[in-house]
């Protein structure tokens, strides 16, 4: 498999009427991906770069969100682990085998300074994993406050915001060097605020989900969507 064909399948990009997992081949030249399963045709545009055309009529439900109504509270819980998820503890499953090598066949001296060079790999690796396992992000409605958290295993704060003061959500993708901490081919959901600020709210296991998430929030919150995109946002 070629790098670009790889990556395109990390990338994990779906056909929204059928969610098969799409290939390079699908790519039509510039003009739009072509489902090899089921024919569907989803368009790019070409302003600010290259973008797919999707039709979040047809964006299915995802296994990883759950969300509950008691009253007028609604609640929308986001789980980390994923089918992605398996990358990520191949990696470190992948530290810990080598970490072994090591104590197996390495002298005293040359212990401590490989396990010291392999510790600062594994123990973001391992601390990443537990949140992937235990993890999850809530977003409740309540009262005309948005409040946004994750845990168990999370040392970001609580985000409390004010109905009256979303302007609308968007679909936003990790590129490289733009979220250092974001694994790459990452999506996630973001909100505009009035005053013109952007905050980050929750991650999705990949494009579908994303557009779930945003479309879910604002039909609760009555927000129609609005065609503001950022550049960076759903590029291919």
């Amino acid at each position: 498999m070629g790098l670009a064909s790889y990556l395109f399948q990390l990338a994990n990009v779906q056909c929204e009427k059928c969610q098969i997992q799409l290939k390079l081949e699908d790519v039509q030249g510039n003009e739009s991906l072509v489902c090899h399963s089921c024919g569907h045709t989803m368009p790019f545009r070409h302003e600010h770069g290259l973008r797919m055309i999707v039709d979040r009529s047809l964006v299915r439900p995802s296994p990883q969100v759950h969300i509950e109504r008691k009253g007028s509270i609604f609640i929308i819980e986001k789980k980390w682990k994923s089918p992605r998820s398996r990358f990520l503890f191949i990696a470190t499953a992948f530290c810990g085998i080598l970490a072994l090598i090591e104590v197996l066949f390495l002298n005293r001296q040359d212990l401590l300074l490989g396990l010291c060079v392999l510790g600062l790999f594994t123990i973001p690796l391992v601390v990443l994993s537990l949140q992937h396992i235990f993890n999850s992000t809530t977003i409740m409605i309540k009262n005309n406050k948005m409040v946004v958290g994750s845990g168990p295993l999370s040392l970001g704060g609580i985000q409390i915001f004010n109905v009256s003061d979303i302007d609308h959500f968007g679909v936003w993708r990790a590129t490289p060097g733009a979220e250092p901490k974001a694994p790459r081919f990452a999506f996630g959901l973001d909100l505009t605020l009035k005053d013109g600020s952007v905050k980050k709210i929750c991650r999705a296991s990949d494009l579908s989900e994303a557009i779930y998430i945003e479309k879910c929030l604002e039909e609760i919150l009555h927000i129609e969507e609005t065609p503001k995109i950022d550049p960076d946002h759903l590029a291919v």
